[in-house]
C-alpha cells in the first residue's frame, strides 16, 4: 500500500522530531550516569560516539538485510532493538537511583 506524499511528509517530520530528542537526552543523562564529575567529558564522548556509530552503521545494516532477504527481514533485526533499548534505559535508571 503506497502512502500519499502528505502522509509521508508528516510521518517523516514525526520521525525526525523524535530522533532529534536523542542528543538532548544523551547530554541531559550524562551527569546522572557518570561515576564522578571528573569523568563527565569522557561519558559524553562515549555516548556521542555510540550514537554516531548507530546512526552510521544501522541504516547500512538494515539496507543490506533488505537487499539480500527483502524488507520483511528488516523487522527481525529492528524489532528486537526497541526492547533492548528500553531495557538499557531501565537499567540506567535503576543505577541512577542507587
Amino acid at each position: 500500500m503506497a502512502l500519499f506524499a502528505p502522509a509521508v511528509l508528516v510521518l517523516a517530520a514525526i520521525s525526525l522530531g523524535i530522533g532529534g530528542l536523542a542528543p538532548g537526552a544523551l547530554y541531559a543523562s550524562a551527569p546522572h550516569t557518570s561515576p564522578a564529575p571528573a569523568n563527565l567529558p569522557t561519558m559524553i564522548g562515549l555516548l556521542q560516539q555510540a550514537s554516531n556509530l548507530g546512526q552510521f552503521a544501522g541504516p547500512m545494516m538494515l539496507g543490506a538485510l533488505a537487499a539480500h532477504y527483502g524488507w520483511p527481514a528488516v523487522a527481525f533485526a529492528a524489532v528486537p532493538v526497541a526492547p533492548a533499548g528500553a531495557m538499557a534505559c531501565l537499567l540506567l535508571r535503576g543505577a541512577d537511583n542507587q
